[in-house]
């Protein structure tokens, strides 16, 4: 959540360049997802990996669809990853997509406690790896 954070402190609120995080688990950098701050800061939109622009033969499983679709994901066709735009209110409440970003690596990509996570977030400050404290 600090790097969202910082990214945001960070703006220019007016536009999303450069305004994004990348969150994986280190050892499966398949298994990620982006969120982009959308002008003014009161939505991202955040795309988590279907496999569709990876490693060739990479794809997910049915149970990791259904657990992106049950976080309420989309995926308008099988060649695009899975997004949604979350919506972070007037002040952004920027833990809403924290916690969006990790139960997806949870969920749909099998992080657990103890998961090494690679983190890029050219705004964000701070190393680039790390274990999840959440």
């Amino acid at each position: 959540m600090a790097r969202l954070d910082a990214i945001h402190r960070r703006g220019p609120i007016e536009t999303s360049r450069d305004r994004f995080i990348v969150v994986a688990l280190r050892d499966r950098p398949m298994h990620y997802v982006q969120c982009i701050f959308q002008p003014f800061d009161t939505a991202m939109l955040c795309e988590a990996s279907s496999g569709a622009y990876g490693k060739p033969g990479f794809r997910l499983q049915a149970q990791s669809q259904a657990a992106l679709r049950a976080l309420q994901y989309a995926q308008a066709d099988g060649g695009a990853n899975f997004s949604r735009t979350v919506i972070l209110g007037d002040p952004p409440d920027v833990g809403i997509a924290a916690e969006l970003m990790l139960a997806a690596l949870y969920d749909a990509y099998g992080a657990e406690l103890d998961s090494a996570i690679a983190i890029t977030a050219p705004r964000g400050g701070g190393a680039g790896c790390g274990t999840p404290t959440s």
